[in-house]
């Protein structure tokens, strides 16, 4: 019987996503599990499992325990459904543990994010001493894809009329092309500063073949090479030497200034992929505004008509954020409530 990978399934995980799950069994399922008949694990096998990866020293980490045991759950998921066993040993050990479990997400931690005037310190840093990986970071920043589908994405998956991109594929660990992480294509929109900046770089005769953020050689970036030569060079000259920061972080960075912002929950989501809403919230949640009263009135339609949360131009005026499409970051000139969102101080200067 082939795998859905094997068979090329439109559901199958990525290829990345298929040797982390080898890696987790190879390390840390077969020095317990190894040998024994599938059909005989029972949950007492699993808590030995779990007793052994968190004793181990050093030790892993909470969430990669989690991860382990997931690839272990889809394992036996799989038996269950090709009926080689009866029930599921890991759900039966997750029901009868005497505490909650630990999802494994953790909320972002400040260190990983920039705020808006750290950005614009970044951005001024590439274009002076990295000018080439100039459109490529802000398009990271601006849209919050992943290092590897930005990397992957063609001219004939940008239309800048319509202002939008379609994030399809993803070139992992600078060897393998294939899906995006979630193996779900996605069409994200395009600011207005992007759009101009794709306008320019885009050659007069291009194939649509053709990447849009190719390296030097004209091939897909290597994204190790790109860390080691250019990203962490920008970040020491923007930052300072101390501070450690990777391009995933512009992804963070993204999703945390639009929380704050007030933008739309499902548009960041969609926008960058995220698999769920709540996956989100578990991550960025504490970049919210932080304003816990004043909306008794918010739907009461004898007060106003509602129609949009509205904001203060640069002459106070109020505007609909529906009418301010695309430019949900920006630097400089923002809503008064940003003042208060969940962000230390110095956040965002940008954001007042």
């Amino acid at each position: 019987m082939r795998l859905p990978l094997e068979r090329g399934d439109e559901s199958a995980p990525a290829e990345k996503t298929v040797r982390l799950a080898e890696s987790h069994i190879r390390l840390r399922l077969n020095p317990s599990l190894a040998g024994k008949d599938l059909k005989a694990i029972t949950k007492g096998d699993i808590q030995e499992v779990y007793d052994w990866c968190l004793n181990r020293k050093p030790q892993w980490s909470p969430r990669t325990i989690e991860m382990t045991l997931a690839v272990l759950h889809q394992i036996f998921t799989y038996a269950e459904t090709i009926e080689l066993i009866d029930s599921n040993p890991v759900e039966a050990w997750r029901r009868t543990r005497t505490r909650r479990r630990n999802s494994g997400v953790r909320p972002v931690a400040r260190e990983n994010v920039l705020d808006s005037e750290e950005l614009s310190q970044l951005l001024s840093a590439t274009a002076e001493i990295e000018p080439d990986w100039l459109n490529f970071i802000a398009f990271l920043a601006a849209t919050g894809t992943r290092l590897g589908e930005a990397s992957a994405l063609l001219w004939a998956d940008v239309d800048l009329e319509a202002r939008t991109a379609r994030i399809r594929r993803s070139f992992s660990d600078g060897k393998t092309l294939s899906t995006t992480k979630t193996g779900k294509e996605r069409t994200i929109e395009l600011s207005s500063r992007l759009v101009s900046a794709l306008s320019e770089i885009r050659p007069d005769i291009v194939g649509n073949d053709s990447l849009v953020f190719p390296n030097r050689a004209g091939g897909y970036i290597n994204p190790h090479n790109f860390r080691a030569r250019a990203f962490r060079r920008i970040v020491t000259r923007a930052l300072g030497p101390n501070r450690k920061f990777s391009p995933h972080g512009l992804r963070h960075t993204f999703a945390s200034l639009h929380l704050a912002f007030g933008t739309n929950l499902k548009w960041i989501q969609n926008m960058g992929g995220w698999s769920s809403a709540k996956l989100l919230l578990d991550l960025y949640g504490h970049f919210l505004p932080t304003e816990s009263t004043g909306f008794a009135d918010a739907i009461d339609g004898r007060k106003r008509h509602y129609t949009a949360p509205t904001r203060r131009d640069a002459v106070g005026r109020g505007v609909p954020k529906s009418k301010k499409a695309g430019r949900a970051v920006q630097f400089s000139g923002t809503p008064d409530r940003t003042r208060r969102a969940g962000l230390r101080p110095g956040w965002g200067r940008v954001l007042r």
